[in-house]
């Protein structure tokens, strides 16, 4: 069906409060959900985004603001995701027209007022997202649905001064990146395969690296509640084995000093079951021979680590941190790995490449 056949022309303005008015993103056609014939056209400026959607069927204002299952609502999505990754502006107004051969009418005008701001504030330090890696989300592709759902919750989580809201969207960014790169649902075989590629490919994460290094073995033990962790993962006897195989996953000689500090509250199982052994002769060798892995550290702290972490907030194990006068241990914890998760969630996305 041409564009022409397609008669109802949706303009769709989208204006920010902005002074000086730079291109963002040029004269791009886009495609949409189950149609990879028609495109749309989507303009971008620092001022304002401007997208022209051609479709046989009349909406009304409501029918695109507010059903997120619209296919122009959804490239309006895109559009804002793609715009708040390159500036930093408030809306000021949003207006769409309908035109046809005989009319040219505004089926939604909405004032600042009325609008639903994206982000949380406006005043926020740059992170450096690379254009072309994320263009990406203009393409209607599972891996791009993936990386704009993986986008919209690290803008949100950049945006936000709450820390466990930002613990959350990071752990969601996060989470549809994984959930892609691994082709499942499972959470566990997510972890397992992203932790694979930050190992195998560490010279893409060297932010994260970076920020992983600069803490002491004196510092992750204070940091981390690596027995907390421990007695949480390998619970009882019937885990010995995949304790075993966990501390053996390892060779980083910071990561066997915190886990023969932790050896003990896991010895007797050890002992009982023959693993003992084996176990503490892993770590002292690494040990020894000084062994350096930084991917593995980023993975057991991103991805090991936090999952520990995101299950106890998520599942209401901890209570609410409102109610506390003074930022607790806990709360200083969930700041350093907002921290690591905005580094290597941003590090991700720019190389999506390789997922």
């Amino acid at each position: 069906m041409s564009r022409k056949s397609r008669y109802n022309h949706y303009h769709i303005q989208i204006l920010f409060e902005c002074g000086k008015k730079q291109p963002i993103l040029g004269n791009s056609s886009i495609n949409y959900l189950n149609n990879n014939r028609n495109l749309d056209t989507l303009i971008i400026f620092t001022d304002e985004i401007y997208l022209i959607s051609s479709r046989s069927k009349i909406y009304s204002g409501e029918d695109i603001l507010h059903n997120s299952t619209n296919s122009i609502s959804k490239q309006i999505l895109k559009a804002l995701v793609y715009y708040y990754s390159h500036a930093n502006n408030k809306i000021k107004e949003v207006i769409i027209t309908r035109k046809t051969a005989k009319i040219v009418e505004v089926i939604s005008h909405k004032e600042s007022t009325e609008i639903k701001q994206p982000l949380e504030q406006f005043i926020y330090p740059t992170r450096i997202l690379i254009s072309s890696k994320i263009e990406i989300i203009l393409q209607e592709t599972e891996k791009g649905n993936a990386i704009l759902n993986s986008l919209s919750y690290y803008l949100r989580g950049i945006s936000s001064t709450e820390k466990f809201y930002k613990f959350e969207r990071f752990w969601r960014s996060l989470n549809s990146i994984f959930r892609f790169h691994s082709n499942s649902d499972s959470d566990f075989e997510g972890i397992r395969k992203l932790r694979e590629l930050i190992i195998q490919n560490q010279d893409l994460f060297p932010e994260t690296i970076n920020l992983i290094n600069q803490y002491s073995l004196d510092s992750l033990r204070n940091t981390f509640r690596w027995r907390g962790l421990i007695l949480n993962d390998f619970p009882t006897s019937s885990h010995t084995k995949s304790f075993s195989e966990f501390v053996k996953r390892y060779s980083d000689k910071r990561i066997m000093e915190l886990l023969l500090m932790t050896l003990p509250y896991r010895k007797d199982f050890l002992v009982s079951q023959g693993y003992y052994t084996d176990v503490l002769s892993h770590i002292n060798n690494n040990i020894s021979n000084n062994t350096r892995n930084d991917g593995e550290l980023v993975a057991l702290i991103a991805l090991k680590y936090t999952y520990f972490v995101r299950n106890k907030i998520f599942h209401g194990e901890i209570p609410e941190s409102a109610f506390k006068f003074v930022d607790t241990k806990e709360e200083d914890e969930i700041k350093n790995l907002n921290q690591i998760l905005e580094s290597l969630n941003k590090e991700l996305i720019n190389n999506n490449d390789v997922l």
